[in-house]
């Protein structure tokens, strides 16, 4: 039996959270969050020097890599002993997210992106192989969130080695886009799960009781479920033989361990000034499980409908919504309530402005979403102010007993 709390002085090293883990994600969430201003801004009719796809895997890759890869690592590290090749991989996943940020800025996909992309993918595997051997000192519930999370790490670059073999076949454009989502949503499903996992090593800090019966069973569904859901992303996915019904059928068999999740969040979230935070990161999930769902029971004939504007939406309320507000109070000394509220707020904004795009109203609508944007981007730099400070403290972990 471990004790409740375990206490870990707080040195200013790279390796040692916050100091340095959650300092670089949050600096790479500001960085990345201006990009999507830019954007909103472009397809708003304000025009940018950049090209649009150069800005979207810029904004895309930092967030990624840079934000939510880090920000895990920074939530997991006073648990994580750092064996010698573990730190020098978090080190390199580290240090590679500037060169992502500003070489897709300047070439897009191009020979130098694509090299730092697979050499930061490299590191993820030397991560991947370091934390599973240390699952044992976890929680059996966290354990079995970061074992699934790992997994899906893993399993989802195999789209992206998928993708450079049919490219280099030549391949159809509808194999390439669904090799594309296998990867993006792999790799979102690895957020969720680490995401789920660090709650619950920290959920005495965090104010939350979780029915630990009920989530073992909701982390068990998604396992099964999850990986088939990405061909509902690209328009035809839902219609290739075999695959597309069967992402059809996850889709909607989704609903059931997602829901579960919204539920067991909402009845753990104990009262205090966390609890409203805690619960709108899970309605914002529940929104995802909702459009997976439709996606599901709808096919391409649903894409077709919410055309672009429903992927955007799908992907900020995941990740904006749920994976973001959860990494920002699992990583700081202290709490930026009035930040993370006005991040919940700023976030409806600009999903709102994307419906109403979908609905028609597309001069509004693109309107709103910039306006949106900014106040997300501001947002973030309010909660990021208390992580970036540099001082020494201590980090306060719990470990569960």
């Amino acid at each position: 039996m471990t004790a409740p709390y375990e206490i870990e002085t707080v040195t200013p090293r790279l390796t040692d959270a916050p100091s340095g883990f959650a300092r670089a994600a949050a600096a790479a969430y500001v960085a990345a969050t201006l990009l999507g201003v830019v954007m909103r801004f472009e397809l708003a009719g304000v025009g940018s020097p950049i090209p649009f796809d150069h800005l979207l895997h810029a904004h895309s890759h930092t967030l990624y890599f840079g934000w939510a890869g880090l920000g895990i690592l920074a939530a997991a590290r006073a648990s994580l002993r750092l064996t010698k090749p573990l730190r020098w991989a978090c080190v390199a996943v580290t240090v590679t997210v500037p060169f992502l940020y500003f070489g897709f800025l300047a070439t897009g996909y191009a020979p130098f992106t694509i090299g730092v992309s697979t050499a930061v993918m490299v590191g993820w595997y030397v991560v991947a192989g370091g934390w599973w051997r240390q699952l044992a000192n976890f929680d059996p519930i966290a354990a079995l969130a970061f074992r699934y999370g790992l997994v899906y790490l893993v399993a989802s670059t195999l789209g992206i080695w998928a993708l450079a073999g049919i490219q280099a076949t030549g391949g159809s454009r509808l194999a390439e886009d669904l090799a594309i989502h296998a990867f993006l949503l792999g790799f979102g499903w690895f957020f969720v799960f680490m995401v789920a996992g660090a709650m619950t090593v920290h959920r005495h800090r965090l104010g939350l009781a979780f029915d630990e019966r009920a989530m073992r069973w909701t982390l068990h569904g998604w396992a099964v479920a999850a990986w088939a859901v990405f061909p509902l992303g690209v328009m035809g996915g839902a219609e290739v033989p075999g695959l597309g019904p069967l992402a059809r059928a996850a889709g909607i068999a989704l609903v059931v361990p997602g829901v579960a999740w919204v539920v067991v969040v909402w009845r753990a979230a104990q009262p205090g000034p966390l609890q409203l935070l805690h619960r709108l990161a899970g309605l914002w999930f529940g929104l995802t499980i909702a459009a997976t769902a439709s996606a599901g029971a709808l096919g391409s004939e649903g894409l077709v409908m919410a055309g672009r504007q429903g992927v955007v939406i799908f992907l900020h309320a995941l990740f904006a919504g749920f994976v973001t507000p959860v990494l920002v109070v699992l990583v700081s000394r202290r709490f930026p309530i009035v930040a993370l509220r006005f991040h919940h707020a700023a976030l409806a904004v600009m999903l709102l402005g994307l419906a109403v795009v979908a609905l028609g109203g597309s001069v509004l609508g693109l309107r709103m979403a910039a306006v949106g944007a900014v106040a997300l981007w501001v947002a973030g730099i309010g909660w990021s102010v208390p992580i970036l400070r540099r001082h020494q403290g201590v980090l306060v972990t719990d470990q569960g007993s």
